[in-house]
């Protein structure tokens, strides 16, 4: 005797494909925005007449990064191991106290050395026509320190919480390394236009909020629905519902 097929109505169908071109159009649009405002990469970081370093020794320290495994030690940007720190942090916490030992001995009037550290480490001074961001001497001298500090860690001889010992042989890959953790802690704090994005964002929750209570009020009658009670159209709402915060 011939198995009758269970029949499924063609809704599920186009209710699926309704569900995949959104899907799909959300993720794009997130992958162009994540391209676009992407943090630049300066050609040069220079603080007065000497350059601390350059484009290619961020790169070769993200390189440097991925070689030796360290995403499953510690993190970037909170993404990574944790038996380890998060490097970008760190760098940015040990750098904000070294430049507030600084500024202690050198205060400026009504300016605390904190709130001095702070300033500083907000204020973008990425030159878009010259491909370069200007550091203080002060700051200079910290991510030296931070060189220094890195040196020490990833080539000791002595295991110690997970990492080992003489992790990193060559010094200057060491350099190179502090370069990349120095461009994370920068783009993790500097003021950048690309956060009127933010703005455009709240915008649009605004324009979600709006779409969510007027297809609130189009749900009391499923006729203005395309394919009645079980059509695309109230799939979206009910997945616009899910995605909604309450």
């Amino acid at each position: 005797m011939a198995q009758k097929m269970m029949p499924i109505s063609s809704r599920w169908f186009q209710g699926a494909i309704v569900t995949y071109l959104i899907g799909f159009t959300v993720l794009g649009i997130l992958a162009y925005l994540v391209y676009r405002d992407q943090p630049p990469l300066p050609a040069r970081v220079v603080a007065g007449d000497k350059t601390v370093l350059t484009r290619d020794d961020i790169m070769s320290g993200m390189n440097v990064f991925q070689r030796n495994g360290l995403m499953e030690y510690g993190s970037i940007y909170g993404h990574g191991g944790y038996l380890g720190p998060d490097f970008t942090a760190e760098y940015l916490h040990k750098t904000s106290e070294f430049l507030a030992k600084r500024y202690q001995g050198a205060p400026l009037s009504g300016v605390s050395a904190r709130d001095r550290v702070a300033a500083e480490l907000h204020e973008n001074t990425y030159n878009e026509s010259e491909d370069r961001l200007r550091w203080s001497v002060p700051r200079a001298e910290a991510h030296e320190m931070m060189v220094q500090y890195y040196q020490s860690f990833f080539h000791s001889t002595q295991s110690r919480g997970g990492a080992q010992a003489n992790w990193i042989a060559e010094r200057d890959d060491i350099r190179r390394l502090t370069a990349f953790f120095a461009w994370t802690a920068w783009t993790a704090t500097a003021n950048r236009q690309e956060l009127l994005l933010h703005q455009q964002l709240a915008a649009g929750a605004a324009g979600w909020e709006l779409c969510y209570r007027r297809c609130r009020h189009l749900e009391r009658n499923f006729d203005h629905w395309p394919f009645g009670r079980h059509g695309p159209g109230l799939l979206f709402l009910r997945a616009l519902r899910l995605a909604r915060l309450e």
